[in-house]
């Protein structure tokens, strides 16, 4: 069998939702949030599907709580419980999930958003705003790659 990679994004928070820049915050899953995950899951994992669960090698999963209980939901298949280790720590915390084995789910911070810093929270708009008000703007609307955060990556 070849090997493959899935890449799997939160479901929707408040912040996301409203446009906020979302990176170390620890903002919940909003209820449509859960609803989309759940819905992720029903179409894509499952004997069968995109995702089978009896496939599954390892789980990485970044250490945000959006990102955990989006691990939560998605259930796998495998899990009578979730086994979260912390990556370069020897904790390991454990919640309640419907199945029949147990498999590890490592928290990287490999896996963390981007360190916006002092745009952490704010919207497109009132970075521009900020940056400009700070005489960082120097003509050019902001862009993260060119630019970066102040107080952040």
């Amino acid at each position: 069998m070849t090997a493959r990679i899935f890449l799997v994004r939160h479901g929707e928070t408040e912040w996301s939702k409203s446009g906020k820049h979302t990176g170390s915050s620890e903002i919940p899953l909003s209820r449509e949030g859960e609803k989309q995950v759940e819905e992720a899951r029903a179409a894509f994992v499952g004997e069968g599907k995109l995702i089978n669960p009896q496939d599954i090698g390892r789980i990485y999963c970044s250490p945000r709580g959006r990102a955990r209980r989006t691990a939560e939901l998605l259930h796998l298949g495998l899990h009578s419980h979730h086994h979260f280790k912390e990556r370069d720590s020897f904790s390991v915390s454990t919640s309640s999930a419907p199945s029949t084995n147990a498999t590890m789910i490592e928290i990287t911070p490999w896996l963390q958003e981007w360190d916006y810093g002092d745009y952490e929270g704010l919207t497109i708009d009132e970075v521009h705003e900020m940056r400009k008000k700070n005489g960082l703007d120097n003509g050019k609307r902001w862009n993260i790659w060119r630019d970066g955060c102040e107080g952040g990556e």
